[in-house]
């Protein structure tokens, strides 16, 4: 069966014919909706950002809040609404509107605070991933509301973030089956590779994973990648066509201000995810610095991740570490520039680098960016600490050692030092990182695969 034919195309400067008609319309499904602060609703759209808000909708699956300045149209369904259809034999599932947001926030802070949903999020691997996945498949998705709102968008393509969850590749295979539409396909951390474990659960798992994304990938027009290892290994195992695209940004053309910085203290930032048991590695480091008497320091941690009472209780007593309520991008700007050292970390134990080993952390663009150093604590084999490692922009500890950590500290005592770092990380996010030419040739991927013929 044939899908749209057409050929679509829209005037951009990096559109080299500079031929104007319709601007293709782009449907997004992945589990983050798009957002300013969250890390994979950030990427997204960044990558999406010459398509105009009008021409932009998502379908999300979880309960986390939309930003409307994005995007103004918006179709949720997440694991209440299938627990929910199970109980009540009645379909959910909403379109979300501006108005609805007070509501939305009301729900995720309940969610939040749950003492059962805590124990389940910190609890759950294979067995958990599993259940949802049969939930998912044996309730259905396929709810009435959710046609209408793809019908009534009438998308030219669909952009799926793919995740850990054969549903949502399910998902993602009806939308392209049913709407005839083409493929954009982004794959952040790897959920595809394997473990040592004799769990035959994660090989179940792991096993339907692969075929998903086997299948899917054949539909696929370009599968967007994190890092070149990570391009290399797919494209041995699943033979697509693969783009390389870090998390971008826009880089401004500033210059470091060479002169003499503050020398008896130290402010170390860390902004972002502490899941993936990235919190074990800050609290290394916080230890670490509460024993430091040769230079005042303070670590401040600005994160979206939920912070349960475990985690909490590890950090209590540490007087020089300070969590901080997560604040918008614009605020986070201003606190990066008032700090002297960025933190990036990854975990260290075996499972996290599994997930994380060809993954480049979203916020390594903005550190680069902002011209601040970099000090940066995880495994040499995990892709984000090796990515910076090897191109000499951070200062990197690859063992979990507190006396290595503290060298580290000391070496970044020095103003020059810092400078130095600042201005290899700027030069590099020019290099990498550029928001505009990444999501130019994304507009440009679009545009070719909405005048492609479909058979499904």
């Amino acid at each position: 069966m044939l899908g749209r034919s057409e050929s679509s195309s829209w005037e951009l400067d990096c559109v080299e014919n500079n031929t104007r008609s319709s601007i293709p319309k782009v449907l997004i499904l992945s589990h983050n909706p798009l957002s300013k602060n969250q890390s994979n609703g950030k990427t997204i759209y960044s990558m999406l950002k010459y398509i105009p808000k009008e021409n932009l909708a998502q379908v999300y699956l979880t309960t986390d809040i939309p930003d409307f300045e994005l995007c103004n149209n918006y179709f949720q369904i997440d694991d209440f609404d299938i627990l929910r259809k199970l109980i009540y034999r009645k379909e959910f599932g909403r379109i979300i509107k501006s108005k609805d947001i007070s509501e939305q926030i009301h729900f995720k802070e309940k969610v939040r605070n749950s003492l059962i949903l805590n124990i389940i999020r910190h609890t759950k691997g294979p067995l958990f991933n599993i259940f949802r996945d049969s939930l998912w498949m044996i309730i259905g998705y396929r709810e009435k509301l959710l046609r209408q709102f793809v019908l009534d968008f009438n998308p030219d393509i669909l952009f799926f973030q793919s995740s850990g969850n054969v549903f949502s590749f399910r998902i993602a295979q009806w939308i392209i089956r049913v709407f005839k539409l083409g493929l954009i396909m982004e794959t952040t951390d790897d959920y595809l590779g394997k473990k040592l474990t004799i769990n035959p659960l994660f090989w179940i798992l792991n096993n339907r994973l692969n075929a998903e994304y086997k299948m899917i990938s054949k539909r696929a027009s370009m599968i967007i990648v994190i890092s070149e290892e990570m391009k290399r290994e797919y494209s041995k195992k699943f033979h697509s066509n693969y783009y390389v695209a870090m998390n971008s940004v826009k880089i401004e053309n500033k210059l470091i201000n060479n002169k003499e910085e503050r020398c008896d203290s130290l402010r170390i930032l860390f902004s972002g995810n502490i899941e993936l048991n990235r919190w074990k590695t800050i609290l290394l480091l916080s230890k670490t610095i509460e024993k430091i008497d040769f230079i005042k320091i303070e670590l401040n941690i600005y994160t979206l991740s939920n912070i349960n009472r475990y985690v909490k209780s590890k950090f209590a007593g540490m007087k020089k570490t300070r969590f901080h309520k997560a604040v918008d991008a614009e605020q986070l700007i201003d606190i990066r520039n008032n700090s002297d050292i960025l933190l990036h970390v990854e975990s260290f134990d075996f499972r996290s680098r599994y997930i994380t080993k060809f993954s480049i952390s979203t916020k390594i663009s903005e550190y680069l960016a902002s011209g601040k150093a970099i000090l940066a604590i995880g495994p040499a084999d995990v892709e984000s600490i090796r990515y910076l490692k090897r191109e000499k922009v951070a200062e990197v500890v690859t063992h979990p050692n507190k006396k290595d950590i503290e060298n580290a500290i000391k070496r970044l005592m020095s103003a020059e030092y810092r400078i130095e770092l600042g201005q290899k990380g700027i030069v590099l996010a020019h290099k990498n990182h550029d928001i505009e030419r990444v999501a130019c040739d994304i507009a440009n991927a679009i545009n070719d695969a909405t005048s492609i013929h479909y058979e499904y």
